[in-house]
Formats: structure tokens, sequence, C-alpha cells
């Protein structure tokens, strides 16, 4: 039987240097820009840089050493900030080729990930150290392939998606997103990702989106609960927060840098969204 773990590189142009995929028969685009989806669990590593990950209606930040997890189905994008290129080792899996490959555990496996719809998302080493130790004890058995590394691959990716399980336990339940509507948006949460440093103006995004502009505030409304201005706000808002975490700049460079022309309309849009003033976030995270 043709072994299902086989371990490939992908190089890519745009933010991934190398992938390793678990299963050798999966084709991927390896550069995207636009929020997308796959039919496999995406767990990658990032090994240099920072930015923003978007997972449906959620906005992340992510930075050196941190992991980022997208299930199959949920839609998602990701972009480095000051405009540096960001570097992951991902790990791709197809749980269902492997349930399929009449292994008993994975059956179970599978049937215990369904309707878990938290597991996407950015995993802190300091916050998520089980899920760390799991995802790099799993990469160093692939790329090793020492005697028996395929069982050991697989007990490990068992026990590393029972553990996300139990954290999406502990998460607040999330109200379903209408897909339809969502789809409707997806050019302008494409746009706003890849570009909120950059102005914006709604007609632009109704545009993308071949919509009104008042269709265009009422679909947003309707999926994420902002308006498409504010949506835009909010982005830069989050993408600032990486930036004060892992960078000396000033507050003026960075709101500078995540679209703001001047520093009162960053400050006064970073307390909306966050309770307090930059100043205040880059002391407490440091």
């Amino acid at each position: 039987m043709e072994n299902p773990l086989i371990l490939n590189k992908i190089h890519d142009d745009m933010n991934l240097e190398s992938t390793f995929l678990l299963d050798m028969n999966l084709e991927l685009e390896t550069s995207y820009n636009y929020v997308h989806t796959h039919k496999i669990y995406e767990i990658g590593i990032v090994s240099s840089g920072s930015g923003l990950f978007l997972v449906n209606d959620k906005i992340y930040t992510y930075q050196k050493g941190d992991i980022t997890i997208a299930v199959p189905g949920d839609m998602h994008i990701s972009n480095s900030s000051n405009n540096q290129k960001s570097i992951w080792h991902y790990i791709n899996v197809d749980l269902n080729r492997l349930a399929a490959e009449n292994m008993s555990a994975f059956l179970e496996l599978s049937k215990f990930l369904l309707d878990r719809s938290l597991i996407s998302g950015v995993y802190s080493q300091k916050k998520y150290p089980k899920i760390h130790q799991y995802v790099h004890l799993l990469m160093h058995e692939l790329l090793e392939k020492k005697t028996a590394y395929l069982e050991i691959s697989y007990h490990l990716l068992a026990v590393l998606m029972l553990e996300l399980c139990r954290i999406s336990d502990k998460k607040p339940k999330r109200i379903p997103i209408d897909m339809k509507k969502y789809g409707m948006i997806m050019p302008a949460l494409s746009h706003i990702t890849l570009n909120y440093q950059d102005n914006i103006t709604a007609g632009e995004l109704a545009d993308l989106c071949f919509i009104s502009e008042t269709h265009l505030r009422r679909l947003f409304h309707e999926v994420l609960n902002v308006s498409p201005m504010d949506y835009l706000y909010k982005t830069r808002v989050i993408a600032s927060k990486a930036l004060l975490k892992t960078t000396h700049l000033s507050i003026t460079e960075i709101s500078q840098l995540v679209g703001y022309p001047t520093q009162t309309s960053f400050n006064s849009h970073f307390r909306k969204f966050i309770g307090m003033t930059p100043t205040q976030y880059r002391k407490n995270v440091q």
C-alpha cells in the first residue's frame, strides 16, 4: 500500500518557504492573494516574520514561533506586516485519506473532530505549550525519517488533534456564519487583509464585490456585525499590535505603516477596539 506520509518540498515566492505534505497526492497552490479554504488540516510553524492571520470572522496576529492552524472548510488568508517576508513550515494533513486507509484510530478521530469549529487560529508557545510540543515533535519525525517514524507520526497527530479539541471546548461557541453572504464580501475581505495600509474606500470595496455600497454595508453588518470601514480600521489596529509587540518602532512610525495619516486617528481607533492606548498596550505586553 502506498505510504500516506511522504514529505515534499514546495517553494513559494510570496510567504512560504518550505511546505511538508503528509499526503503526497495533495495538490495545493502555494501562493494565495485571496481568502481561500482547503480540504485538509493546515498546520504552520512561523519561522520568521509577523503579521495578520484571518480565519472566517476572526483576525489574529502571528509572530515568529507561533503555530497557525486552519481546519477544512475554514476561510483564511495571511499577510506579513511591515513589508517583510514571513516564512512558515507547513504540515498539511488529509484526515479523510488516513481514515479511508482502514486506520481505526483515525476513523475514531475523524468522528471526534466532527463539528469542531473553533480549532483554527494562532497558538503561541506561552499559552499553548502542549500544542507546540506535539507539532514540533511531529515535524521532527517527518524530517528525520528514523525507524518507525510513520507510526510515531500517526500517534503524535492523533494526540495533537485531541488536544486541539480540548482547547476548542473551552472557547465560547460562536454563531455560525452565513457562508453565502460571506462569499459575497470575500473579495473585500481579501483586499483589506492584503492592503489595509492603503487608502481604501467603501466604494472601492463595493466595486470589488460587484455590489452597491449600501448592499456592501448591509452584508458586512449581517456577517461581521461591523461596517466595512470599521472592519478596515480594526484590521489596521490588529496589525499594529504585532508591530508593537515585535519591533522598537515608534508609535508614530507604526501608525503610518498600518495606514493612518495621523497618530491622533490611530490612537482613537486603537482605544476603540482594544480599550487602551498603543503606549499602554506596548507596556502591558513587554
